[in-house]
């Protein structure tokens, strides 16, 4: 249970992050201090951010309870994801970060125009709010849990307002070093919720022993997380690590191309023995809970870790915990206080502000979007839904089809215009929309499959069908992009290798991928 020290070590932690905040906001005197560090994070520091926030209460809590449930084949959510981070990382962030973007929506506008421009910021300001709700939805079950006298309301109050306070003061500055100190959080919350939950079944072996082949089986042919599902969430991570705005921001604050390409590599390599941690835990509830499999899956992990942990190492394992969700929470924060400001009001005005101007209304839209997140927290509690179930749903309705439009035909593309673009954005988010709410009402289990692909082949479709019927793009707005994708010859790093162990490198890469 937890004792008046665990309660201290969380309060100090949380005096600590809001002392940062004000700290880190002496270094803040523009937008690109703000938005972007002033893109001058070496590699260490985006590693730990980047690290930092794809380890989350979503890892610890739901992810595992998730496992609890179904089993291990949770786990290629996140390997997966360690995949995109490093095939984005090589194929497809270098030629963004060549242009000196802030934003995903700002690269719309610069491929297509202005339409595409503030239709993409309208969205991507929608998703952001969602994915705040659910991170804030989370800590406040999973505090109301570890202290019940403390309610979910007054949860989210409090931290509302230590994540809205270091955002505000620092921006992405307090956000990248905020996440460097709780990297190490993170990771020795870790390793405590492990060893004191595997400990008690005999370790990873006895988690193997004890549990039903089915439970153990990786690829399992039918169910919520089977081959579809590993397809599906492989294509995901491809569309969020490159196209979700809280990641691209931080690997945007990056010096130049190299320390961006090296960071996302090393973020896949890193987290791929970590994140094994959360599932073997999440494995040994059922052997630990004869109540498991008939709890809610974002229930089952935090009355593990209170019971099991002793007094003193649960106040460090729950500071680890909600380092962990701050970490998510701050920087989605950040990217879509970006997006409003930037590609919002900015565009909006007649007059250019000044440099004060804007940032002063950057931290006004911080703002804006702590008030969302509470209202989307209070949505998610309403929704009767995981929160795995609502954030792969929310992913798949918005990732899927931008990154068709922007990734597929606009990176890559020369043909698509701006009308194409926007129906095939838009129609491929509702074509989703749909598909989810239909499987949500009709059970059907593998929903991420169908709602992942129907939203793909409805902006695929639909986007080149359009702009067959409006005058083709600005040619020279099309090679601009593709010149940034290509790089310079004397660049450090080119997509296609120029060296010999460059191309051998990409051969073996390929051959994984073939083989996978």
């Amino acid at each position: 249970m937890l004792g008046t020290i665990d309660i201290v070590i969380i309060f100090i932690w949380l005096a600590f992050m809001l002392g940062l905040g004000k700290l880190l906001s002496r270094s803040v005197s523009n937008t690109d201090d703000f938005y972007l560090a002033n893109r001058q994070m070496p590699v260490t520091l985006v590693v730990c951010s980047l690290a930092a926030c794809n380890l989350g209460m979503y890892n610890f809590i739901s992810e595992a309870g998730q496992a609890a449930h179904e089993g291990i084949s949770i786990i290629w959510h996140e390997w997966t994801g360690n995949m995109a981070f490093a095939f984005c990382g090589l194929f497809i962030m270098p030629g963004f970060r060549r242009l000196n973007l802030t934003t995903i929506p700002e690269f719309m506008g610069l491929r297509y125009g202005k339409k595409a421009h503030s239709i993409t910021a309208v969205m991507y300001a929608l998703k952001s709010a969602g994915k705040l709700g659910l991170g804030m939805y989370l800590i406040g079950i999973t505090g109301a849990t570890i202290v019940p006298q403390i309610n979910f309301y007054w949860w989210v109050l409090i931290f509302t307002v230590v994540v809205g306070i270091y955002t505000f003061e620092g921006g992405m500055i307090s956000v990248i070093f905020a996440d460097a100190a709780q990297f190490i959080l993170i990771l020795i919350g870790t390793l405590v919720g492990y060893t004191f939950i595997a400990g008690q079944v005999g370790w990873l072996s006895g988690i193997i022993e004890k549990s039903t082949p089915a439970f153990m089986n990786f690829v399992p042919p039918a169910g919520k997380f089977d081959y579809k599902f590993i397809i599906a969430i492989l294509f995901l991570g491809i569309n969020a690590f490159c196209c979700d705005q809280g990641i691209i921001q931080r690997s945007f604050g990056s010096k130049n191309v190299k320390t961006l390409v090296v960071a996302m590599v090393l973020v896949g390599i890193i987290l791929t023995p970590v994140n094994p941690f959360h599932f073997f835990a999440g494995l040994a509830a059922p052997l630990l809970n004869a109540n498991a499999a008939t709890m809610d899956p974002d229930a089952i992990m935090t009355q593990l870790y209170v019971s099991s942990i002793p007094v003193g190492l649960l106040g460090v394992f729950i500071v680890g915990l909600l380092a962990s969700q701050l970490s998510t929470v701050d920087a989605e924060l950040n990217a879509g206080a970006t997006v409003v400001a930037q590609d919002i009001w900015q565009r909006l005005r007649r007059s250019v502000p000044g440099a004060a101007e804007k940032l002063r209304f950057s931290r006004i839209m911080t703002v804006v979007m702590t008030a969302l997140m509470v209202l989307f927290a209070l949505l998610a509690l309403a929704s009767g839904r995981s929160v795995v179930e609502n954030f792969l749903s929310l992913i798949g309705i918005f990732d899927t089809p931008i990154f068709v439009v922007a990734i597929i035909y606009g990176l890559k593309g020369r043909r698509i215009n701006e009308a194409g673009a926007v129906a095939g954005y838009l129609g491929g988010a509702l074509i989703g929309g749909i598909t989810s709410y239909y499987c949500t009402r009709h059970h059907i289990p593998d929903y991420l499959w169908w709602t992942t692909l129907n939203a793909f082949l409805g902006a695929l479709l639909i986007t080149p069908l359009v702009s067959r019927f409006f005058a083709p793009p600005d040619s020279e707005r099309v090679e601009k992009i593709r010149r940034s994708d290509k790089g310079t010859a004397e660049e450090w790093y080119s997509v296609i290798p120029r060296s010999i162990p460059g191309k051998i490198t990409l051969g073996v890469i390929i051959a994984g991928a073939a083989l996978f």
